[in-house]
């Protein structure tokens, strides 16, 4: 039986289709991942700028590989939890997080306040640690929660690109987020974060913030030497 020959343009067309299909794939994955309600397949296809026909496609292969699920609404969907489970088992999340552990728990103790630590995921900051506070009442944000407002607290220390803490108004009526990036060399690996609650026993706000500096400080890394990239944090694929 004779086999087919592919010829050299043949390969290279067959190489940029899977490219093509690839970065489709994950522009739908980073669009739907952010959005803050299901998704419909025109509408996704609008904001990705493809054709309705390879988004419906490509939604149906990453429906099957467990990555979007279809959401409230007929021919809506949303992104499962697979791709944020991923992301966390990545060797520099799991030394981030075994370093944090004992850093934040101090920071709570201290302030009396919880406090979690979020990465940037995508076009959000995901939370994947969270330490409560020792305290009678605190705010606890469990692990897996989505910043997706850009005007946030961790969101606005990430972009700020400064050292010094960021505090705003929390999406719960009293409550006031303080945030502080981590550093790895140059770039925002994560942010740490106080949702900060006024009560009789609570710390003022002032040494709270000072605190959160002094643990975002701690678990900083300094470099010599260039970062290693970290594509599963910033969207899953190089820019």
């Amino acid at each position: 039986m004779l086999m087919p020959i592919l010829t050299e343009h043949a390969v290279s067309d067959a190489v940029e289709s899977t490219d093509d299909a690839l970065t489709l794939g994950l522009d739908i994955l980073e669009y739907v991942g952010a959005a803050p309600a299901p998704m419909g397949v025109s509408e996704i296809a609008r904001q990705v700028k493809a054709p309705r026909i390879q988004v419906f496609r490509a939604i149906k292969a990453l429906e099957k590989l467990g990555y979007i699920a279809g959401g409230a609404g007929r021919g809506a969907y949303v992104a499962t939890s697979r791709l944020y489970e991923l992301g966390i088992k990545a060797p520099f999340i799991q030394r981030l997080v075994d370093r944090a552990r004992p850093v934040m728990q101090a920071l709570s103790d201290e302030a009396l306040q919880s406090c979690n630590l979020s990465v940037p995921f995508g076009r959000h900051l995901s939370v994947i640690l969270q330490t409560p506070s020792p305290g009678a009442f605190c705010i606890n944000v469990p692990t897996g929660y989505r910043y997706l407002d850009p005007a946030s607290a961790p969101a606005a220390a990430c972009l700020a690109m400064t050292r010094d803490p960021v505090q705003a108004e929390s999406v719960l009526e009293g409550v006031t987020d303080l945030s502080c990036p981590i550093f790895d060399g140059d770039n925002v690996a994560a942010v740490l974060t106080i949702p900060y609650v006024r009560t009789i026993e609570s710390r003022p706000m002032d040494l709270c913030l000072r605190g959160l500096q002094q643990a975002a400080a701690a678990l900083s890394v300094e470099r010599t030497g260039p970062a290693p990239r970290l594509t599963v944090l910033y969207g899953g694929r190089d820019s």
